[in-house]
């Protein structure tokens, strides 16, 4: 409907009953999120040229066994799913390699260990280990596009402006976050 979901997101939560600690959480990760992003499109352009080639999405509610597939969809050793580090961090911080992969799973253990210390009961759950493969959902997150946010605050308006979208811009983006992963 031409709204920014953010500003829809700051609006509802200012008169939402509750605003609880995920959601000022998730807002912080998507603002330090995006800055790294693009940063990387800006110094490598060649990166949208980056061919996304045969993606494969599993999409299901909550506890139906997506996880499980996704899991068994990567066993081939020609498959892959990306890594719980790599989605909390898609676009490089360092330029080393060593120093980037070690930072960025720093990163992404920092942001387990806070979501366990809020919501214990998540490791029973949806277990999720800093160098697991994990659902690229995560990605969604950039483009406030995940129905988390609806979900965790209570922001009924969120979630059916999120339904009503035709979620082209948040694929979008989506797919240069691959492309930055794969550069």
């Amino acid at each position: 409907d031409g709204r920014d979901p953010l500003d829809l997101t700051r609006k509802e939560r200012d008169t939402a009953a509750r605003t609880s600690l995920e959601d000022r959480g998730y807002r912080v990760i998507v603002i330090r999120f995006n800055r790294p992003l693009e940063d990387q499109v800006a110094q490598h352009p060649d990166v949208e040229d980056v061919p996304v080639e045969n993606p494969i999405f599993v999409l299901g509610f909550p506890r139906t066994g997506t996880t499980l597939l996704q899991n068994l969809l990567c066993l081939p050793e020609d498959h892959r799913s990306f890594k719980f580090w790599e989605l909390t961090k898609p676009a490089p911080v360092h330029d080393d390699p060593e120093i980037d992969r070690n930072r960025r799973r720093k990163t992404a253990k920092r942001i387990l260990d806070i979501a366990y210390l809020v919501c214990p009961e998540q490791a029973q759950i949806h277990a999720v280990q800093t160098d697991s493969p994990e659902e690229c959902w995560y990605l969604f997150f950039n483009s406030f596009s995940v129905f988390n946010q609806d979900l965790s605050s209570g922001m009924a308006a969120y979630g059916d402006w999120l339904l009503r979208s035709d979620m082209v811009l948040p694929y979008q983006e989506y797919k240069r976050q691959l492309q930055v992963m794969s550069h």
